[in-house]
């Protein structure tokens, strides 16, 4: 957590710098789970930060809410045309037309698709969500996990859930998330091994075991895991 909160801290001073010299101002959108969620140590890491940062003049906070109030509605931005190049992208009308020039170092992460978020019965819909709205981004995706790995680019899957005894479920996200590890329509609700784990049909793993899935127990898929390890690893930019 120190070190997470000091790197986020030096990020938001240079982007402080480059707003007083630029007399340009930098609006800063902070997802601040990986804190919230995490140990009380992480929640004092980012007590202090936020101390430190008071000191710097020109860095005001705002809720999300505040910031939309203040922003004007501008024009919709014209449409970004981007040079032929090969594509993985099936209508090839996508801005990584132009970051593909090397598949080696690209991957394509597939986040959370699995049964407790997108299917009747998981957690979910236990949390009154509308999983057959959610489904609807099922189709476009597999068809993008299609042609990605046609064109060998690397795939990798996250799964979000707890080991079966709950030991990595901390006391905050037990309380605000209700239900986790509590018996649901196919088995136990966000617990590992389960069929709410598991990646929904549609988009399940290569079985030849070429494509990486990453357990985490919280919503990043970099906290608590090994993700960026294999990334570097893998050379994947």
């Amino acid at each position: 957590p120190k070190d997470y909160a000091s790197a986020l801290e030096s990020h938001i001073e240079q982007l402080a710098k480059e707003s007083r010299e630029s007399e340009e101002p930098i609006v800063v959108c902070l997802g601040l789970h990986t804190f919230v969620s995490g140990t009380p140590a992480a929640v004092n890491e980012l007590g202090k930060m936020l101390t430190r940062l008071e000191n710097v003049s020109n860095i005001v906070w705002a809720t999300a809410q505040e910031v939309s109030g203040c922003v004007k509605a501008q024009e919709p931005p014209q449409k970004i045309v981007y040079p032929p190049t090969e594509s993985i992208w099936i209508d090839g009308d996508f801005p990584l037309n132009s970051l593909l020039r090397d598949r080696s170092k690209v991957a394509l992460l597939l986040i959370d698709f699995q049964n407790d978020f997108l299917q009747i019965g998981g957690f979910g819909e236990k949390l009154g969500n509308d999983v057959t709205s959610l489904r609807r981004v099922i189709a476009p995706t597999k068809s993008v996990l299609s042609h990605a790995r046609s064109v060998g680019v690397r795939v990798i899957h996250t799964r979000e859930g707890h080991r079966p005894n709950l030991m990595d479920l901390t006391p905050l996200k037990g309380e605000h998330c209700n239900g986790i590890g509590k018996e649901g329509l196919h088995g136990r609700l966000m617990v590992r091994s389960e069929w709410g784990n598991d990646i929904v049909p549609e988009l399940m793993p290569a079985t030849d075991g070429s494509e990486c899935v990453i357990d985490k127990p919280g919503k990043s898929a970099f906290f608590q895991t090994d993700l960026e390890f294999i990334l570097r690893n893998t050379n994947i930019d």
